[in-house]
């Protein structure tokens, strides 16, 4: 239900909260210099994407690839051809999803977390119909 969720993310925030206190990060931030912070590591992201030094993430990404092999049923090719398709559709032509619907939320995170997911399951589904959509 939705007010189990809401309980439930509650719960979460709170002990991601403590957690952070403890850890000795900070209480509050500054959104207001966070993207020119973020402009600080355009050299550094670019020399990743160039793969010109390593990223911790992307190793471990590739890691969990290479041991469990490609994730999802249609594997990251077939994410990134649904994402790709949905971005083209509700954000670039349509311009459907736009944050004033999903904030706080950018139409890219939403789409990746949400419609992605959504779609995926609802194809799942449609190839496998005799499962019901929880086990999809």
């Amino acid at each position: 239900t939705n007010k189990s969720y809401t309980c439930s993310l509650h719960n979460e925030e709170t002990t991601t909260i403590l957690q952070g206190i403890t850890k000795g990060y900070p209480t509050e931030i500054d959104f207001n210099i966070l993207t020119s912070q973020v402009s600080k590591l355009f050299l550094l992201l670019t020399d990743i994407i160039n793969k010109k030094i390593s990223s911790f993430y992307y190793d471990w990404a590739r890691q969990i690839i290479n041991n469990m092999g490609q994730p999802g049923y249609y594997r990251a090719k077939g994410l990134s051809i649904i994402a790709e398709y949905l971005q083209e559709y509700f954000i670039i032509k349509k311009k459907i999803l736009m944050k004033d619907h999903i904030s706080p939320q950018t139409p890219n995170q939403y789409l990746y977390d949400i419609l992605v997911p959504e779609t995926t399951l609802c194809l799942i589904f449609e190839d496998h119909q005799n499962i019901a959509l929880e086990e999809a």
